[in-house]
């Protein structure tokens, strides 16, 4: 399917990013957030999808064996973008399992 309009152009873009992006691995998100600061292009967010799964349909082999808790990789992306100076300029929004804590998370994450 071609589009030859800015809008189709722009969905057709977002398709092969999301497909890129899908299942990155953590060298290679570190690997993208490096090119951000040496470009100077970054997104307004970070998306961060836990491995827990939304509906469950997926074995328990991939469950526990594919990805990485969704907890662990706000960590990640947080210290990655601490790490290079790029955190007050980005927004990081989750999606995955809730989870409660006993201390109050910091303003910035």
């Amino acid at each position: 399917m071609r589009c030859y309009t800015l809008q189709g152009h722009l969905l057709q873009h977002i398709t092969g990013l999301q497909s890129l992006t899908a299942t990155m691995p953590q060298a290679e998100l570190a690997a993208v957030v490096h090119a951000m600061v040496e470009t100077g292009i970054k997104p307004d967010f970070i998306t961060v999808d836990g491995a827990e799964g939304g509906t469950g349909a997926a074995p328990p082999e991939f469950s526990n064996s594919v990805g990485m808790p969704l907890v662990e990789a706000l960590v990640l992306v947080h210290q990655l973008l601490i790490g290079t100076g790029l955190r007050q300029d980005i927004k990081i929004i989750s999606s995955g399992t809730r989870f409660q804590t006993s201390a109050r998370p910091p303003d910035n994450v």
